[in-house]
């Protein structure tokens, strides 16, 4: 999917609707699936405050880009009509 989102980006085809769709929900799984990860591990007993930065660091682009690109089809969305 990346290479395909790469391809209509470069090519500026990302306000097709089907692609909107399609990238909504793949950064949708990807966001919801790293918030999941990074929450049990945020919580478990054994992890430091440097640990906890480090995982802030780490995990934060795999919820920010995600949530960037629901913005950014979202807009094109409501701006195509």
């Amino acid at each position: 999917f990346w290479s395909l989102a790469l391809f209509m980006f470069l090519t500026n085809r990302q306000d097709t609707p089907w692609f909107r769709t399609a990238m909504i929900l793949v950064a949708t799984a990807t966001m919801t699936t790293s918030l999941l990860v990074f929450a049990t591990q945020f919580v478990h007993p054994d992890v430091t405050t440097f640990m906890k930065i480090a995982l802030l660091q780490v995990n934060g682009p795999w919820v920010m880009a995600p949530m960037l690109f629901i913005y950014r089809m979202h807009r094109a969305g409501s701006t195509a009509s």
